[in-house]
């Protein structure tokens, strides 16, 4: 392995270990939620990134999550063999990462973690493209291999500047929404709760609704607070940690547990702002980290070890939305305009802004085999990058789970020579 030059020595790193220890408790907390719920015999949903989750607190709908389950499975060294599966199953080797790794802990669920998504068979599966065209046909493939599952569908709009106007990267708040596209996904929202309600035999509560919508919105403000501390000097959190956070903002924000999580969370780094106390004792190099995480690397404790920072990660900041009790329809509406499903103009200048903001000298830019749909774009931001702002960047070919495409050996090989150019 290639040594970073002289004037990156290691230091002493300093993960924040209680938000870690926290992290874990929610995790327990939420299998905790599904086994009692369970036991009540209620429904199992499974559903994407970007879905209506509110709505499965509202009904008390067990949600099971196969995109946050991979990650699970990849961070923990577990995903290789569930993927080999998938693929001896005839899945093409460059299929979503994700799919591959949940197919093969159906396939193989002895092998697979937490016996394959908590052993829970599903009831139905959300279909919905609010976040990824995939899911469509990713949902088709789960509910054939279960042979007698319920999908229900929500479309969305590909969202363009014509129909939204300009989209803040953090909050996920447009300059305005077209009426009829408004309209178009509210009325399958509305479908979706009636769908529910014939599933449960419950009644929309909308008391209970209020109070979900009121949970989720703390938890949102505060996930927009964290990922503005994270740009501050010292940066205060290891990516390392913060990996963990698109768990809540895609797929828990709704549960008193992942409040809970975000409000220490929280607290803790304004303490670790407060005190100028950072990842590491000395910052040489700030970078921004674009691109899913590849789950089974610790390539960010590597660098952060080294003095190289990462103050904004936009694929963990690209999971955050602002939900507001006050309008539940339009909150939902706008986790769809997150930018995998956004035109590129769309959000340019509000993720320029963030970068500025984050002051970085460079950009890692993950291209993930395992997810095409993330890297459509990614050699066009590149370039803006340079010409707006100065700032170079690095591509890195990287899946989500298959530890097999992304060596750390050779990873840092490729990075090392980027690094040196910034110093």
């Amino acid at each position: 392995m290639r040594i970073v030059v002289e004037e990156l020595k290691v230091q002493s790193w300093n993960p924040m270990k209680e938000v870690q220890r926290l992290f874990r408790g929610m995790f327990q907390s939420n299998i905790m939620r599904a086994l009692q719920l369970q036991g009540r015999g209620r429904p199992v949903g499974w559903f994407w990134a970007a879905s209506p989750v509110e709505l499965a607190y509202v009904f008390d709908v067990i949600n099971i999550f196969p995109e946050q389950y991979s990650a699970f499975c990849a961070s923990r060294g577990k995903s290789d063999g569930l993927i080999d599966a998938a693929v001896e199953y005839h899945y093409g080797e460059f299929t979503c990462d994700y799919l591959k790794c949940s197919v093969g802990s159906i396939l193989n669920s002895a092998a697979a973690p937490l016996g394959g998504h908590c052993g829970m068979k599903p009831d139905f599966v959300l279909d919905s493209r609010m976040c990824c065209y995939g899911h469509h046909a990713m949902s088709e493939v789960f509910a054939n291999l279960y042979g007698d599952v319920k999908k229900f569908t929500i479309d969305t709009p590909y969202w363009t500047v014509e129909s939204v106007g300009k989209v803040d990267f953090l909050t996920k708040v447009p300059e305005r929404i077209d009426e009829d596209d408004f309209d178009f996904v509210v009325a399958q929202l509305w479908d979706f709760i009636h769908f529910l309600e014939k599933l449960t035999g419950d009644r929309l509560d909308e008391k209970r609704m209020r109070e979900v919508f009121e949970v989720s919105e703390k938890t949102s403000r505060n996930l927009i607070e964290i990922a503005n501390l994270m740009t501050s000097k010292p940066v205060p959190m290891s990516q390392m940690d913060y990996r963990d956070f698109p768990a809540v903002g895609f797929f828990v924000t709704a549960a008193d547990y992942a409040l809970d999580f975000a409000e220490k969370s929280l607290e803790m780094i304004k303490e670790r702002v407060k005190k100028r106390e950072g990842v590491v004792e000395e910052e040489r190099i700030r970078l921004a980290s674009q691109g899913i995480i590849p789950w089974y690397s610790e390539l960010y404790k590597y660098y952060e070890e080294r003095g190289v920072v990462f103050p904004a990660n936009l694929y963990v900041e690209g999971t955050f939305y602002l939900i507001e009790a006050s309008r539940p329809f339009e909150s939902l509406v706008r986790r769809s305009m997150l930018p995998l499903n956004c035109e590129l103009d769309a959000w340019i200048e509000s993720v320029m802004r963030r970068i500025k903001q984050a002051d970085v000298d460079g950009a890692i830019l993950f291209e993930n085999t395992g997810c095409r749909p993330i890297s459509f774009g990614l050699r066009a931001f590149k370039e803006m990058l340079q010409q707006e702002l100065g700032i170079p960047s690095i591509i890195v070919e990287a899946p989500q789970c298959d530890s097999r495409g992304m060596p750390l050996e050779r990873a840092i090989t490729k990075i090392n020579a980027f690094v040196e150019s910034l110093l």
